[in-house]
């Protein structure tokens, strides 16, 4: 088949595709993980046809699931929260600290792995992990540096874009990570590009990127929007050189 006939082909199929999906899917203004992954997939060449198409049942249960979790961190945070007022200026020991901390900490990561748009709790929580860490005795440098080492790699954890792709129930589908990562804005990708280029074991990575593009610019993907991914994937790799 030759290159003309595909990219015909592709153009046709995602034409008559995306006319049995709505065109005009009201999407909320600060979606949950599921309806966000569902944003991505609407009528986006990266995707394959079959995937473009987004249902009104898929977007009623991608709804109804973020809600869900909304509800479940709202209910976890107000008892967290209700702890720490009580006993944040308690003498605690070591362990109870510890406790603590694990709490604030996986509720933070919570809120990116949700994705929706808390930002006055994000704010509270990370003052008290603030208070918490101030409150671990760091007798020796060493302890100071382990610490330090541990709260750098909570923020890349924490990054919405890899806490989203990392979570067990991850709308984002494996042989779809690098079409999703092309989905977002350029600082994101250009942040993942930092964080997989400090880590050789991590997927995907540069060749990963320009194979995906190059085959998509084959079959009629614009060059010019793939070129501007690649560099935003490279300002973040040459950021981590320099870091």
């Amino acid at each position: 088949m030759t290159k003309f006939l595909r990219i015909l082909i592709n153009a046709i199929q995602m034409l008559s595709k995306s006319n049995k999906s709505s065109q005009s899917i009201k999407w909320r203004s600060f979606p949950g993980c599921f309806e966000r992954h569902l944003q991505r997939r609407h009528n986006n060449a990266l995707f394959s046809p079959d995937r473009r198409v987004i249902s009104q049942d898929e977007l009623t249960k991608a709804r109804k699931r973020d809600d869900q979790e909304l509800a479940e961190f709202q209910q976890k945070y107000a008892t967290l929260e209700k702890k720490l007022i009580k006993r944040i200026n308690d003498r605690l020991s070591l362990s109870e600290i510890k406790e603590l901390l694990d709490e604030v900490q996986e509720l933070i990561l919570n809120i990116s792995q949700i994705g929706r748009h808390m930002g006055e709790s994000n704010k509270n929580l990370l003052i008290y992990e603030e208070a918490l860490m101030r409150m671990i005795p760091d007798s020796t440098s060493e302890t100071k540096e382990l610490l330090e080492k541990y709260l750098s790699l909570a923020r890349i954890e924490r990054h919405p874009f890899l806490a989203q792709s990392v979570r067990k129930d991850s709308p984002i589908l494996k042989d779809e990570q690098i079409p999703t990562l092309l989905s977002e804005d350029m600082q994101t990708i250009q942040d993942m590009g930092n964080i997989f280029s400090r880590m050789d074991t991590m997927r995907p990575n540069r060749v990963d990127i320009e194979v995906f593009l190059a085959n998509a610019v084959a079959d009629g993907y614009s060059k010019v929007k793939a070129d501007k991914f690649l560099k935003a994937w490279d300002a973040g790799g040459r950021n981590s050189c320099n870091a």
